[in-house]
């Protein structure tokens, strides 16, 4: 319950999770603690201007947030599965289901708009149907 606890606290309002949580600084002290977009090491110089491909917009939402493929499918899976469970952590049953349900509404509208090429593609399909799968049975 540990982690559908996390998952609860890391789903942004009205949408899915948040990809990443960081804590600078030596202590990891959770003042310190915030959200950043998708970390992404890799760049690809395109031009002398030092210009990148590939750099997060860091004003959108979708920079940090995440899909279907990247986590949140089973991330609502595994909230559905909390919901069943007898042992609770420190949200009841209600809410780890309101939690997966409100994530699965959010990406079944914006998931495509939050893809690298604005198309899903079968990682997409089976994380979804992994998440809708767990609905049901939760219900």
């Amino acid at each position: 319950m540990y982690g559908a606890d996390y998952l609860v606290r890391v789903q942004a309002k009205n949408g899915s999770f948040y990809r990443s949580i960081g804590a600078p600084g030596a202590g990891k002290l959770a003042k310190d603690r915030g959200t950043s977009p998708e970390q992404k090491s890799y760049r690809i110089k395109v031009s002398k201007d030092s210009s990148w491909r590939n750099d997060p917009v860091k004003d959108s939402w979708r920079s940090y947030q995440s899909s279907y493929r990247s986590g949140a499918g089973m991330a609502i899976a595994a909230l559905a599965l909390a919901s069943t469970d007898s042992i609770l952590g420190d949200y009841s049953a209600k809410e780890y289901l309101k939690a997966a349900e409100n994530a699965f509404n959010f990406l079944e509208k914006e998931n495509p708009r939050m893809t690298n090429d604005g198309k899903e593609n079968i990682l997409d399909d089976y994380c979804a149907l992994s998440a809708a799968t767990g609905l049901p049975r939760s219900m």
